[in-house]
């Protein structure tokens, strides 16, 4: 779990944020409030997740992020932001400070409910932090995706993490951000509700007209575990013009067809099917599987923003791969390194399984990259993904001119070798233990 900064200097509400945060596990953390601390540990202790008060009267926010934004060495952290929603609203808090890594941002009632589990996810899912910064300045394209939990109470974290990216890369305008997070919240709870908890439109109708709400409902199907342990997933990819983005849950699907007859007979003040209009209205295209279980969605780009565009000097490969697909061979030269962004992968030496990885490990091949030298093991696809194919001379250019991001790879190989270690001291245990006394 990596250490988090608490920017805030009201006592009731690092209080309530400290409570939550140690109720979910999460206990590495220090508490920020004032402005010299803030900027010393951001500055040496490169924390990878910073929870930030955006509306603390007694701190001078806007001179705190002015600094940190001159040295590139430390703006380099995802940010959870709080807000005080009566004060200013979420569209200016982005805009304002839309150069930085603003992962969701949390008004002051939502934060009490969500902000532990925001943070465990970010953490669990440190493609996030890496979105920012290093993967624009290496891809023209950029994909990747995200396994959901079945908890109707993640979906805000999700929707605004997944809506925050097209602002962060200045894809689209930060007041469109509200309206492509209410698309994802409302197809989200949909893939839940509709497809992992099978509730059908007459479960739901009954269960809201004797007074229930949808999330007491969704809360009752995930008492049994079959449901519970369903998930969703969204991928996405993104292009100069477009992102395309595809959620699909693990549920039977339904008639796609119906439902739309269902919902233009209905009218617009139907029970059913609000996620599909709202996305329908703000969205380029929305299309769903012949299933009925995943469904496409298109977000183009608004034309009169100029996204910076990467400083590689050209496209990086963007490849679909297949189970039993191999990344990579033990012994060949390692001249290219391979950024996760999704799919699950099996690591092989001298034919036997040494370990997995997932999108939270970045890289694939990165030591045989780094010194120069033969693979030491082979990769091979496990779970359908997609990977992306960096050149030894582009990865060597963007290092050389931001140099911030080496120690970035230095954390993250280091944990890669501390679960190696720890992996193999729990492998000489057990054989120990079977060692048979002489």
């Amino acid at each position: 779990m990596g250490y988090i900064g608490i920017v805030n200097s009201d006592e009731v509400i690092s209080n309530q944020i400290i409570k939550l945060l140690k109720k979910d596990e999460v206990v590495n953390y220090k508490i920020l409030t004032n402005e010299e601390e803030i900027i010393e540990f951001i500055s040496f202790e490169l924390p990878e997740l910073v929870i930030i008060n955006f509306s603390d009267p007694n701190l001078d926010i806007e001179s705190i992020m002015e600094q940190i934004s001159r040295d590139i060495w430390v703006n380099n952290f995802g940010i959870i932001g709080i807000y005080d929603q009566e004060k200013v609203s979420e569209e200016a808090v982005m805009k304002k400070y839309m150069e930085f890594n603003i992962l969701t941002l949390l008004d002051n009632i939502l934060y009490k409910i969500v902000i532990a589990k925001c943070a465990k996810i970010i953490l669990e899912n440190k493609q996030l932090l890496f979105n920012k910064g290093f993967s624009e300045k290496f891809f023209d394209k950029d994909a990747g995706s995200l396994k959901i939990e079945n908890d109707p109470f993640t979906v805000s974290i999700y929707a605004g993490l997944t809506s925050s990216m097209l602002t962060q890369k200045s894809l689209v305008k930060p007041e469109s951000r509200v309206h492509i997070q209410l698309i994802f919240s409302e197809l989200l709870i949909n893939a839940i509700e509709h497809g992992n908890c099978g509730i059908t439109f007459d479960n739901k109708t009954k269960f809201l007209n004797t007074g229930g709400n949808i999330i007491d409902l969704i809360l009752k199907k995930n008492k049994d575990p079959l449901i519970s342990g369903k998930k969703v997933s969204i991928e996405w990819e993104m292009s100069r013009d477009k992102s395309t983005f595809i959620i699909r849950d693990e549920g039977e699907g339904f008639n796609v067809v119906k439902l739309k007859d269902k919902i233009k007979k209905e009218g617009v003040y139907a029970l059913h099917g609000r996620g599909i209009k709202m996305a329908s209205l703000f969205a380029e295209r929305l299309a769903y599987n012949r299933k009925g279980n995943a469904v496409l969605v298109q977000i183009r780009h608004d034309k009169d923003i100029v996204p910076k565009a990467p400083e590689s000097l050209s496209s990086e490969e963007i490849i679909d791969v297949k189970k039993g697909d191999i990344v990579c061979k033990e012994g060949e030269f390692g001249d290219s390194l391979y950024y996760i962004s999704s799919g699950k992968y099996s690591v092989w030496h001298a034919n036997k399984k040494v370990g997995e990885l997932d999108p939270s490990d970045i890289f694939i091949g990165e030591m045989a990259f780094f010194l120069n030298n033969e693979r030491s093991a082979t990769v091979v696809v496990e779970t359908n993904g997609r990977i992306i194919k960096i050149s030894r001379k582009n990865f060597i250019q963007i290092i050389k001119k931001y140099p911030q991001y080496g120690l970035f790879l230095v954390k993250l190989l280091s944990v890669k070798i501390v679960r190696a270690n720890i992996a193999n001291a729990g492998l000489q245990n057990t054989l120990t233990k079977m060692k048979p006394a002489i």
